[in-house]
């Protein structure tokens, strides 16, 4: 498992903040990639408490794109993986105020359920697990064309002033009414499961990889106009990179 602390969504998920921030490139794919790695045994000792009876036993990592910030924009995120048992990835956005929430989950995905993926939106609130947000608005879906995590897929959010509009490999799958003017930024991450399980992820275990890996790419539109739906407009809107 990872540590305890800001990436975890679910009080019934272990997953932690990212204490390792790798940053390398396939070159096969010209994508950017993230990898989760087993520790060492010195790092194993380091990062836990004598007597730790969950240790830490991998690093993960994120990727924070605070640059991206804006109020309003379709974001795309290309993903590729990760696969295995223990891995959870997260493409998703926070506000650039640090403040918490409103989140929007562009993808969510456990890497031993290859064929689904989730979405989600947090606003204020309570929910059934005290996380002071309530999702709202998202859901798994089976991703489509026969598609797993395995593939390079472009997962979209187009946020508006009054909705989020949400498709996977160019197909629309979700939609919800939005409240949040709040400049945001993306983030793109993967963790590693701990002890506990959830809806969400399986904890990792003798049969997981000692190496997650995703490949990514991001870019996001911003255009003058907000009413059409991102990726199936006729005239191409501004490329903010």
């Amino acid at each position: 498992k990872t540590r305890p602390g800001a990436f975890d969504h679910s009080s019934n998920a272990t997953l932690g903040t990212f204490n390792f921030n790798p940053h390398s490139r396939n070159e096969i794919t010209g994508m950017d990639r993230i990898t989760a790695r087993k520790m060492t045994a010195a790092e194993i000792e380091r990062a836990n408490p004598p007597g730790e009876t969950e240790p830490v036993t991998y690093l993960s990592g994120v990727k924070t794109l605070r640059r991206k910030a804006r109020q309003f924009a379709y974001r795309e995120f290309t993903l590729a993986g990760p696969v295995g048992l223990g891995a959870w990835r997260e493409a998703w956005t926070l506000p650039f105020d640090g403040g918490w929430p409103p989140e929007v989950d562009i993808s969510e995905a456990s890497g031993d359920d290859i064929y689904r993926h989730h979405v989600n939106y947090h606003t204020l609130g309570t929910n059934p697990n005290g996380h002071g947000s309530t999702p709202h608005g998202g859901g798994w879906s089976i991703l489509p064309n026969g598609l797993t995590l395995h593939d390079s897929i472009k997962y979209g959010c187009e946020k508006t002033p009054t909705e989020l509009r949400y498709d996977t490999a160019g197909i629309h799958t979700h939609e919800t009414a939005n409240a949040d003017y709040m400049e945001s930024y993306p983030v793109i991450g993967v963790a590693v499961g701990g002890s506990q399980t959830s809806d969400f992820i399986t904890p990792a275990g003798p049969a997981s990889p000692d190496t997650f890996s995703m490949d990514w790419r991001y870019r996001q539109w911003v255009r003058p106009s907000l009413i059409a739906y991102g990726p199936n407009i006729t005239a191409k809107p501004q490329l903010n990179l």
